[in-house]
């Protein structure tokens, strides 16, 4: 009679490192559904571990403001997407294809396969006016540019890209200037601003 053994391993490392061990011995024969369900049950965690891993990050210029001020430090949690796109309005920490040593943070507008339009200070998504979230209400897009990536819009997002706009965009180095975000250079979402200065971080960047 055959037997199997499955073992659960979770990796603590928020504060230090920890290994966690879970074992089980049952009979494979009478238990397959059990057998394949613990197995799916442990990739499920390791892939929930996998993205919850939290990242901190110092704002840099006003590319944000109002909405994350000059000195704020940033909360990010990493790897939450698991190779999706973010979604809409979604506040989100990446690498700029125009320099990947630093950190930028702006708003997700655009996505994969949607077609992109900026005229006078509106945003149009595949023709139609898109309307702002309550936060965004009376929010206007600076008009002293309707060309996006150097091309006059409208703009087709490719897919696995998404299109990201500073809030003040007045002063924001968005897609705009450089097209569409690959979603590969997304570091994670932001989950908390703490409008605090700070001078020490290892992840500074700027957005303007």
């Amino acid at each position: 009679m055959s037997a199997l053994k499955i073992g659960l391993f979770v990796l603590e490392l928020r504060k230090g490192f920890h290994m966690y061990v879970f074992t089980v011995d049952f009979d494979l024969k009478s238990n397959k559904k059990l057998a394949l369900f613990l197995m799916l049950f442990g990739l499920l965690v390791s892939c929930m571990i996998g993205c919850s891993r939290s990242k901190t990050h110092v704002q840099h210029g006003s590319s944000m403001e109002p909405t994350i001020p000059n000195g704020a430090r940033i909360s990010i949690s990493s790897h939450v997407y698991c190779e999706q796109p973010p979604p809409r309005w979604e506040l989100v920490a990446f690498r700029p294809p125009i320099n990947k040593n630093t950190v930028f943070v702006m708003r997700v507008v655009g996505l994969p396969g949607e077609t992109i339009q900026l005229d006078k200070g509106r945003l149009l998504i595949n023709g139609k006016i898109l309307s702002f979230p309550r936060e965004l209400v009376g929010h206007v897009i600076s008009t002293h540019t309707e060309q996006i990536f150097g091309r006059k819009s409208p703009y087709k997002i490719p897919q696995g890209h998404v299109f990201v706009l500073g809030d003040n965009s007045n002063t924001a180095n968005d897609s705009r200037f450089w097209g569409a975000l690959d979603q590969s250079l997304i570091i994670g979402r932001v989950d908390r601003v703490e409008p605090v200065n700070t001078k020490n971080d290892s992840t500074k960047g700027e957005g303007k």
